[in-house]
């Protein structure tokens, strides 16, 4: 049950992690548009 908990943690944690960085940079670029990576 233990080695389920912290798997699942883990899990959440790097869930979470992503969604911070994702939050971020839709930050990021919201304040500074033309800092934008551009894609052709």
């Amino acid at each position: 049950v233990v080695y389920d908990a912290n798997k699942l943690y883990k899990l959440v944690k790097k869930k979470k992690g992503l969604q911070n960085w994702l939050v971020y940079n839709q930050n990021k670029y919201e304040r500074n548009p033309e800092k934008r990576p551009m894609r052709k």
